[in-house]
């Protein structure tokens, strides 16, 4: 049986991070960005309603897109550990990149910084690693 693994989270919960705290111009910048304009706006020339409707407008947008991308980490980290739950007790064929290939039964999986780890024949093993399971 081939499986399919999951290479994106891997890579992503490499660092403790979640992507909404790696933004370059997160919410609070949007914040403080919007206050330091209207703080120091000209008082013979206000902000135009249409444009800071439109800057609340982009704000809310941004603060649902930060939601749902928590929301989608969230998933893929749950759906990860299913996975490697659903092998324990199953022969499993892994491949560490630039090692030999581990062969042998998940005897348990562990959880590091949300990423599933299988202890196969007392070698642990990521997920990512699997290329078969019997």
């Amino acid at each position: 049986m081939q499986l399919a693994s999951i290479n994106s989270t891997t890579a992503a919960s490499g660092s403790s991070t979640s992507p909404a705290l790696e933004e370059t111009l997160g919410k609070d910048a949007f914040l403080k960005l919007l206050i330091t304009q209207i703080r120091y706006q000209d008082p013979l020339s206000p902000l135009d309603n249409s444009e800071f409707i439109a800057q609340l407008a982009q704000f809310s947008s941004l603060e649902q897109m930060q939601q749902m991308n928590t929301g989608l980490w969230t998933a893929q980290l749950m759906a990860a550990g299913t996975q490697a739950l659903s092998l324990v007790g199953r022969h499993v064929i892994a491949q560490e990149p630039g090692a030999d290939p581990i062969e042998g039964t998940v005897d348990a999986v562990s959880f590091r910084d949300g990423t599933p780890i299988l202890l196969v024949g007392g070698q642990e093993v990521q997920l990512a690693w699997v290329s078969e399971a019997r």
